[in-house]
């Protein structure tokens, strides 16, 4: 009797709200294919609350697969939406610099989904054709992670001042590479950015974050790890940017680290700084103790790769705060 009454439930038994929980669990992909099943199932499949948060990183997909996506499931409701190119897995052949966005792809995403905010494209290959004034002015965050571009001087050039994204808070270009450091010069147009992520970008100088730091006015986060920055950089932060919270400095290109004097630099950054990134910094035992003595909002010090040594930290745990961790391992 068990066995036959196992075998009778179908997805037609259940009730269209466990369903909807059902496939809230699973992937875009996924729900593309459960909308094939059935006029029911497809109906549900394609719920616009399903697709508000559209994540496709885990798969590489091609202008042809994303029109057909955004075509058929993409609602007005959408929020988030992530896409990947082929540049990890193909990078050493002509297929990865195909294009997997254009111009008309942008227009018709921004007029289909009026109400996107955050949208991240990693791993693509992004043609000289496309600037950042083709993106949805929705956007709030953009991220454009260890992506090429045909032509990467010409990218943030904006043909209206900063209109194109008005209400820009948070960029994202870390392992983008082919950036020159002039291209702060036009990232600086978005007087409203709050978070920046340069990690990787090596042609980034203590001259361009210079600017960059006169400039803007509102950042709260700045990671700069793997730029050709150094202790000048940190001078500038103190003059200029009073108000960060969060900083990821740490190993530069160029043979370029931070010194304990760019730590000591940092002073007037010490009743804001939540967390400081000194990754394969100089730090030595000196920095480490002007650090916990002065920065007493630090809530989270990384200093793996540094010059200080274990028991000197071993000493200072039992000196430090309940909500200060260090990370040095």
């Amino acid at each position: 009797m068990a066995h036959r009454l196992q075998s009778s439930v179908t997805l037609d038994c259940l009730p269209d709200n466990l369903l909807l929980h059902i496939f809230s669990f699973t992937d875009p992909i996924t729900l593309c294919i459960l909308s094939r099943v059935n006029r029911r199932v497809k109906s549900l499949a394609n719920d616009h609350t399903l697709w508000q948060h559209v994540d496709l990183s885990f798969r590489p997909l091609n202008i042809s697969a994303l029109w057909k996506i955004l075509r058929a499931h993409l609602p007005s409701s959408l929020i988030s939406f992530t896409i990947c190119g082929h540049k990890r897995e193909c990078e050493r052949t002509p297929k990865w610099k195909t294009e997997s966005i254009t111009i008309i792809f942008l227009q018709q995403l921004h007029s289909q989904c009026p109400n996107l905010k955050i949208f991240k494209v990693m791993d693509m290959y992004i043609s000289s054709k496309l600037t950042i004034n083709a993106f949805p002015s929705s956007i709030l965050q953009l991220k454009l992670h260890n992506c090429e571009f045909g032509n990467h001087s010409g990218f943030f050039h904006t043909t209206s001042g900063n209109s194109c994204l008005p209400g820009l808070r948070t960029l994202d270009i870390s392992y983008c590479t082919g950036f020159p450091g002039t291209v702060l010069h036009q990232i600086a147009s978005w007087k409203s950015l709050e978070q920046l992520r340069l990690e990787s970008c090596f042609r980034i100088t203590d001259n361009n974050v210079h600017y960059l730091c006169k400039e803007l006015k509102h950042l709260c986060e700045l990671d700069i790890r793997g730029t050709s920055t150094g202790d000048i950089s940190l001078q500038m932060l103190r003059t200029h940017q009073k108000d960060l919270v969060k900083l990821w400095v740490g190993a530069g290109g160029r043979n370029k680290q931070i010194t304990n004097s760019g730590v000591f630099a940092l002073h007037g950054l010490r009743k804001s700084l939540t967390l400081l990134d000194l990754t394969n910094s100089d730090l030595t035992n000196d920095g480490l103790e002007y650090l916990l003595k002065n920065f007493t909002k630090l809530q989270t010090l990384i200093i793996r790769g540094s010059k200080v040594t274990e028991g000197v930290i071993e000493l200072w745990k039992t000196k430090l705060p309940s909500n200060l961790v260090i990370h040095y391992v």
